[in-house]
């Protein structure tokens, strides 16, 4: 084994041996077949169950970019009725589709396609956002060594096929996109191509707010380009909107997304959140949840936010020292854990986290905890929420009805514990490993 420094223009992060017998060799095809079978269903899929509808999801992003691209954008896009009609006059269509919580300046994303007609600016749409997941996965498939392609194989077969990439593609949905900026800028990270990075997240961050969480633990991690141009990037999307809307839908959007978050409806069982469950175990209400397990409202506010807050403590004091790949891992799992409001097609972000802990595995031998423990995750990954959030609904049952929830947060456990078992642990000083890439003499 020899040391190659990493650089921007580096080439593969892992290669090849062509010295290896000939079934290691044999079994990294595994991933290639992995991918391209994915790949291929995730198409067929598209095809045959998305292409020609017109759903909830899409819409909200090009009504938003079609009223930017008309002057007509403003702070009445927070007023569901408003923009629910706006978009049916759109469309010719009866679907419904609000535009909050979402920041004003995810009105930039459509703006390439806001001048095509709706049902074919989803279609090009639909055939970005699989090519971007397509690409994402191939970068975090090549990263995976020659001795992690059984474990690599099957953590890319459950990164292209989870529900979550299925509900993406039926409506249409921005997270695949969002997911590969995040997987993009966390590839260029590890390159320590900072600026590019910074750009590809600041960008994501302004229309999604999901990446936020990451760009606090870059600061953390001392990675001032990366952060600097991610608030540049963000500043320069929001200062566009404010420049062709004003001030008003900037104005508006706190208060809305308080309102929002506040709402009984807020904590029905499809939305996966620490706090919606919290919520429908302790306060009842008698249109969305007359059947709380237990009357016990101060615990069911409070117990949400200590359980985060305490998640963000414990991620940013195990930052210091630890291999970027894993500090990526723990930032991108905080991404899912914080956000307000998470349904299904959310938790594609954390394909990032896992690959990345996945691939660091690969350091630290045979682990059977870890085994089990990422067993659990694949199913509460990959449980249909038909059988769970859908069908507990009341009383103590709805503890069963969090599957995705309880995956993003044993993701981050396995992460956190994966930091604290390097060698580098404890340690302020970034470790070699962190700063060079191991390749096969």
């Amino acid at each position: 084994m020899y040391i190659v420094p990493i650089r921007c223009d580096t080439a593969p992060l892992t290669t090849g041996d062509a010295s290896r017998p000939f079934p290691d060799v044999a079994r990294a095809w595994l991933p290639a077949i992995a991918w391209a079978a994915g790949t291929a269903i995730l198409g067929a899929y598209a095809y045959s169950v998305a292409a020609g509808r017109m759903t909830h999801g899409f819409i909200a992003y090009y009504a938003a970019s079609r009223a930017l691209l008309a002057g007509r954008f403003g702070a009445w896009v927070y007023d569901e009725p408003s923009f629910t009609a706006y978009v049916q006059e759109l469309t010719g269509t009866g679907v419904l589709e609000i535009f909050g919580p979402n920041p004003p300046s995810m009105s930039l994303l459509l703006l390439p396609l806001a001048a095509l007609a709706p049902a074919t600016a989803r279609a090009v749409w639909l055939v970005l956002s699989l090519a971007a997941w397509g690409w994402a996965s191939a970068v975090l498939a090549r990263r995976m060594s020659p001795r992690s392609m059984g474990s690599a194989t099957v953590a890319l077969a459950l990164m292209l096929l989870s529900p979550a990439v299925f509900a993406n593609i039926r409506n249409a949905q921005a997270y695949l996109v969002i997911a590969a900026a995040q997987i993009a800028a966390a590839h260029f990270i590890l390159r320590r191509c900072d600026g590019t990075a910074g750009t590809l997240l600041g960008a994501s961050v302004a229309v999604k707010t999901s990446g936020v969480p990451l760009l606090l633990v870059i600061a953390f991690a001392k990675r001032r380009r990366a952060l600097v141009t991610a608030l540049a990037m963000g500043a320069a999307c929001v200062a566009v909107t404010i420049a062709v809307t004003g001030i008003e839908p900037w104005l508006r959007y706190p208060g809305y997304v308080a309102e929002f978050v506040g709402q009984p409806r807020a904590a029905v069982t499809a939305y996966q959140t620490t706090a919606s469950l919290f919520h429908r175990l302790c306060i009842a209400d008698p249109a969305w949840n007359p059947a709380a397990a237990a009357d016990c409202s101060t615990l069911g506010r409070a117990m949400p936010a200590l359980l985060e807050v305490a998640a963000v403590l414990i991620t940013l004091r195990v930052v210091a020292g630890a291999p970027a790949a894993l500090w990526l891992a723990a930032g991108g799992c905080l991404s899912v854990l914080l956000l307000p409001i998470a349904e299904d097609h959310q938790f594609v972000l954390l394909a990032l986290p896992m690959m990345l802990l996945v691939e660091s595995r690969r350091q630290s031998g045979h682990d059977r905890v870890f085994t089990w423990a990422f067993v659990a995750y694949s199913l509460l990954l990959l449980v249909p929420l038909e059988n769970t959030a859908y069908r507990f609904t009341a009383g103590w049952g709805v503890l069963l009805a969090y599957p995705r929830l309880y995956a993003a947060w044993l993701l981050w456990a396995l992460v956190i514990r994966e930091i604290r078992r390097q060698p580098s642990y404890g340690n302020a000083v970034t470790p070699p490993r962190e700063m060079h890439v191991h390749a096969s003499s």
